[in-house]
């Protein structure tokens, strides 16, 4: 299996997301892409990656359907790859080989291990809330209320149609009501209060700096 991205940016979003739930990753390889799913150990937090073959400079599915890494061993070397990089990475026996190539060549070679986990299926869960916001605004919401607390509550009003964050601890509260407006899109079906941890959240949302809006679905 051998796929080229651009500077390795795309793969250094992938892994640093990935480090978030899991301490090994195990991508599922076909015609379509790469794919990636897996809980966190606690199971509070499930992360579902869809990678298109489209996307890739050049995607080569060969004969591996599947192979498993450490990723904090692949973090360490992806976060090598400069920005005027070329990125390959391909599967060579055990090994999973990256080169980065800039004028000069880089290569490095990263043991291939037994997945221990079995595939995750993914749960089937109904969401009557959405919205869609800025995602610096939603960063810089989750920032102010992780001042105060580690959950973020989200408050539905569907009368009213409003939502609100919430953060509650012995230190104090943090309140951010949002109105309509506020976002380009709030589709409230029921009002609602529900609970998260923050820290998951944020490692989620913090990562992805090139993207501009982010959609949250709830219940």
């Amino acid at each position: 299996m051998i796929t080229q991205v651009g500077n390795g940016t795309d793969w250094k979003l992938i892994s640093s997301l990935i480090k978030a739930v899991a301490e090994e990753a195990t991508f599922e390889v076909d015609n379509e892409g790469l794919t990636f799913r897996a809980m966190d150990p606690s199971h509070v937090a499930l992360l579902d990656v869809k990678w298109p073959s489209g996307a890739f400079e050049k995607f080569d599915m060969g004969t591996d359907k599947k192979f498993t890494i450490r990723i904090a061993d692949f973090d360490k070397i992806i976060k090598l790859a400069g920005k005027n990089d070329k990125v390959l990475i391909k599967t060579e026996g055990d090994m999973l080989k990256l080169e980065f190539n800039n004028g000069f060549k880089r290569e490095f070679q990263l043991h291939l291990i037994e997945a221990t986990h079995s595939p995750t299926p993914l749960p089937k869960l109904s969401f009557t809330n959405k919205f869609t916001l800025d995602l610096k605004t939603f960063n810089s919401i989750l920032g102010d209320i992780a001042v105060i607390s580690e959950h973020l509550l989200i408050m539905a009003d569907k009368e009213q149609n409003t939502l609100a964050f919430n953060g509650k601890s012995d230190t104090g509260i943090a309140d951010i009501p949002l109105k309509a407006g506020d976002f380009s899109e709030l589709e409230l079906k029921e009002g609602s209060k529900s609970n998260y941890k923050l820290d998951f959240i944020q490692s989620f949302t913090t990562s992805p700096k090139d993207a501009e809006k982010i959609t949250v679905q709830f219940a």
